[in-house]
């Protein structure tokens, strides 16, 4: 089986730092960490280049404002002030996310077709632990009866046993959110200003300028939405208020507002 232009799941294999060719005109280089990911599922490799500094001096960032610098060190638990990278701490359990695409380069009058990384995206994705009902009860269950006070109260005081089918995010900006094929496990408030985040990644989905993007950009779109309407902030510790305003910006939408 040889691998297929998609989203796979990979692990970094090997770092390197280096520093770029000299641009022709200005003689400038950039700082780069060249990794090979490997994927599990072929045994194939592949290596691509995360840009930490450009070759106009200025910090490689993305759309969001989170430079690549931030994402390696956060992923990889590295201190790239001082060029440090370990390719011990590469191993097969830290699992990420790679968009492959095709290439296709001319040599010699002939055009080649290969395959290439696109992009790396965080998993997101951890093994779940055994759950102390008792001790989360402690720790967070003042707060959520707290945060539900103005709410009508559930008739049933125990959490649903149903896993959430609603995006999740941890850590750096992460894997995108798997599509909403079924409701969600527990019942939504839209009433007076009330939502989910289940119900706004459903109407998300269905906005022209988003229905017909794919998994991975629309995730990736989903994710800038949240980090510009509340500043950064982790959707678990959103309020069904806030939902409600997000919920109120997806129907007014038109048209992507960045």
């Amino acid at each position: 089986m040889q691998l297929q232009p998609d989203y796979h799941d990979c692990f970094a294999e090997r770092a390197e730092v280096m520093e770029s060719k000299p641009d022709e005109k200005t003689g400038k280089t950039s700082l780069m960490v060249r990794m090979t990911y490997r994927f599990p599922s072929t045994g194939e490799t592949l290596d691509h280049y995360h840009i930490l500094v450009k070759k106009d001096g200025t910090l490689n960032v993305d759309r969001s404002g989170v430079s690549e610098v931030s994402k390696l060190e956060q992923r990889y638990g590295v201190d790239l002030s001082n060029f440090e990278f370990d390719n011990n701490k590469l191993s097969p359990d830290i699992i990420v996310r790679a968009k492959v695409e095709e290439e296709k380069r001319e040599y010699k009058g002939k055009t080649y077709t290969d395959l290439r990384i696109a992009r790396i995206y965080d998993n997101g994705r951890k093994e779940s632990q055994p759950v102390d009902k008792a001790a989360l009860g402690r720790r967070f269950g003042s707060i959520l009866r707290a945060a539900h006070s103005s709410n009508r109260a559930p008739t049933v005081s125990k959490p649903s046993r149903a896993p959430s089918t609603g995006p999740g995010k941890a850590g750096a900006p992460t894997p995108p959110p798997p599509a909403a094929k079924a409701p969600p496990a527990a019942p939504t408030a839209t009433d007076g200003g009330i939502s989910s985040a289940q119900e706004c990644w459903a109407i998300f989905c269905e906005l022209p300028d988003f229905k017909n993007m794919s998994e991975g950009d629309r995730g990736e779109a989903w994710w800038k939405m949240l980090d510009e309407t509340f500043g950064h902030r982790q959707q678990e510790r959103l309020s069904p208020q806030e939902w409600g305003a997000m919920k109120e910006k997806l129907e007014g939408m038109e048209q992507i507002p960045f």
